[in-house]
C-alpha cells in the first residue's frame, strides 16, 4: 500500500517527539509534533486501509463499523493511560509515562500496519493469480 510510507512516518514523528522532547523542545511544539503524528495516520487508516478491507472481502459495505471499532479502540486506549497514571504509581512523572507510552504504542502501531499491509498484498496477490 503506498499509503503505508506516510503513516510510518507520522507514527515515527510520534516516536521521536516523545523520545527526544525534554531536551529538544518546547512543550508547544511537542503538543504539534505529537498531534500530527497521531491524526494523520487515523484518518490514512480510516480512509485506505479499512477501504482496502472491504476490497479484498467484495462485500457490499462501508466502513462505518471499523471506524467505530478504531474509535473504540482508541477510547479504551486514553482510557488506560489515565487508569495507569492514577494505579500504578511509578517514580516517573506522568509527562516520562506519556512520553514512553507513545513510543510504545508507534511501535506497535507500526508493526500492525506491517502485518495488515503483507496480508492485503498476499490476498490480492492471490486473487490476481487466480
Amino acid at each position: 500500500l503506498p499509503i503505508c510510507f506516510p503513516v510510518t512516518i507520522c507514527f515515527l514523528l510520534v516516536a521521536g517527539s516523545a523520545r527526544f522532547f525534554p531536551a529538544n523542545q518546547d512543550g508547544f511544539t511537542f503538543m504539534i509534533l505529537i498531534g500530527i503524528g497521531t491524526y494523520l495516520p487515523y484518518v490514512a487508516v480510516h480512509t485506505a486501509v479499512f477501504e482496502r478491507f472491504l476490497a479484498i472481502t467484495r462485500e457490499r459495505a462501508n466502513i462505518g463499523f471499523l471506524m467505530y471499532l478504531a474509535d473504540t479502540a482508541g477510547y479504551i486506549g486514553y482510557i488506560a493511560l489515565m487508569f495507569a497514571k492514577d494505579t500504578l504509581k511509578s517514580k516517573q512523572n506522568f509527562l516520562m509515562f506519556y512520553n514512553n507510552s507513545a513510543v510504545y504504542i508507534s511501535v506497535l502501531s507500526i508493526a500492525m500496519l506491517a502485518f495488515s499491509s503483507i496480508m492485503i498484498y498476499r490476498r490480492f496477490s492471490i486473487r490476481n493469480n487466480a
